[in-house]
Formats: structure tokens, sequence, C-alpha cells
């Protein structure tokens, strides 16, 4: 079986190494908040309790519950930041 999902490097849950997609989701509602799309008091009142594991947590976790077991976790790092320009070149040509 293989299952993805999106964690953090840092030990420590206040890092906010997490917070793109939440930078991502909050334009889209004040996008569609200025469009008319939805109203301000339920932007307001949106809540979306989320929480990205350390790898070596989800280890811990999943060891611990016994459903299953471990063979190998793999874990790579994809950047979401468009305006990251060392990571957008990485791959290019060089012409």
């Amino acid at each position: 079986m293989v299952i993805v999902f999106q964690s953090r490097s840092s030990l420590d849950p206040t890092n906010d190494e997490c917070s793109t997609l939440w930078e991502l989701l909050t334009m889209s509602l004040l996008e569609m908040l200025k469009e008319g799309l939805v109203r301000e008091s339920d932007i307001n009142s949106f809540n979306l309790p989320f929480y990205f594991p350390h790898g070596d947590e989800l280890w811990r976790i999943i060891e611990e519950d016994g459903s299953f077991s471990l063979d190998d976790m793999d874990i790579f790092e994809v950047d979401w930041d468009q305006h990251d320009i060392e990571c957008n070149n990485r791959g290019k040509k060089n012409n």
C-alpha cells in the first residue's frame, strides 16, 4: 500500500513551513469575497482544523496503532511557492 500526504520537516509543530497551503486558500477566499461569491461572515467563521505531522511522529503513531506495519517510509520535498526562483530553475537546461 502506498499513502501520500503532507508532513513537516521540523520537529516543532509551531513552525510555519506548512503555511503556503493556507496562504493559497486565503487568497482564494478573499478573491471570492471581492467577487461577491461569499459573505465576510462566512470567511470569518471558517474553521478547518488541520495538523501536519513530522515523519518520526507519523512512524510512531502507525507503529503504536498496530493496524499495519511500515516496511519503509520515503519523504520527499515539494516546493509549493511559485515565486521560489531557485526551485523553479532546478532541472532547467542552460542554453
